[in-house]
């Protein structure tokens, strides 16, 4: 059996005639989508239980250490919420862009304090949370490639049938079999755009859903509980530093 005798098999499922490797790629973009669907929910689900994990530490650590906004860190704290972000490999990266932004200014009893210049959304963007963990590029993409193959399939199989078309006597031989199977030729499409849709409705809450995970890290009812007590430019950090003849007494550098 040759290769265009392979392609030139049908089958025939509901009434439906259609070539068999348009059945196979319909069956075959139906289970490609739905196995990378279920590998997307895999990992949102994990990503947002270590959110809403530190998230939960950042609180305990809160209540035990009755940390009050604007009022900066102890060199203790600092190294309590370091561990807690240091064992979530996920927001290790964001971690450290946060480290690079602290301030250490001393208060009016003259210990130290710990700041940062920048908001914590800046260093905990979604694409230094998000990206390292989950491809986003790749899984928005799906739907076109989905959508693409199936028609490939579409053309592939009209063309197998355009192979019997031919002219013979001024007329034209074979064009019976591709008007008879026309209809299941479009097996693959339909069944690519189905499942394109279907993950679209799905895709889209799923990364609502993360995106929303890390806003609640870094949202501003959480900034007593993290190292982002974010100093004004230009102002004192809490009105005890007022006593500092310059704000800008406080000197940009690693927490030890």
């Amino acid at each position: 059996m040759t290769l265009l005798d392979l392609l030139k098999a049908k089958w025939t499922i509901y009434s439906l005639d259609a070539p068999t490797f348009a059945w196979l790629a319909a069956v075959g973009l139906l289970v490609f989508t739905g196995s990378v669907l279920a590998r997307l929910i895999w990992l949102v689900r994990r990503e947002e239980r270590s959110h809403q994990q530190v998230t939960g530490k950042l609180l305990a650590i809160k209540v035990e250490h009755a940390i009050e906004p604007h009022a900066g860190l102890s060199q203790a704290v600092y190294e309590v919420i370091a561990r807690a972000f240091e064992a979530t490999p996920s927001l290790v990266p964001a971690w450290h862009r946060l480290q690079a932004q602290l301030v250490v200014r001393p208060d009016a009893a003259g210990a130290e304090r710990i700041w940062t210049s920048e908001s914590a959304d800046e260093a905990f963007n979604e694409a230094t949370v998000i990206e390292p963990s989950i491809n986003r590029s790749f899984f928005a993409g799906i739907p076109g490639i989905v959508t693409g193959d199936g028609l490939l399939i579409t053309f592939m199989a009209i063309l197998v049938a355009l192979l019997d078309v031919r002219i013979e006597e001024n007329r034209v031989q074979g064009i019976e079999n591709l008007i008879q199977g026309l209809s299941g030729k479009f097996v693959s499409s339909i069944a690519a755009l189905a499942a394109a849709t279907m993950y679209l409705l799905l895709e889209k809450p799923l990364f609502h859903r993360l995106g929303a995970s890390r806003q609640r890290l870094v949202a501003d009812r959480y900034l007593g509980a993290t190292p982002v007590h974010h100093t004004p430019p230009g102002r004192c950090a809490t009105r005890h530093d007022r006593a500092l003849s310059e704000p800008a007494t406080g000197q940009r550098r690693s927490p030890r």
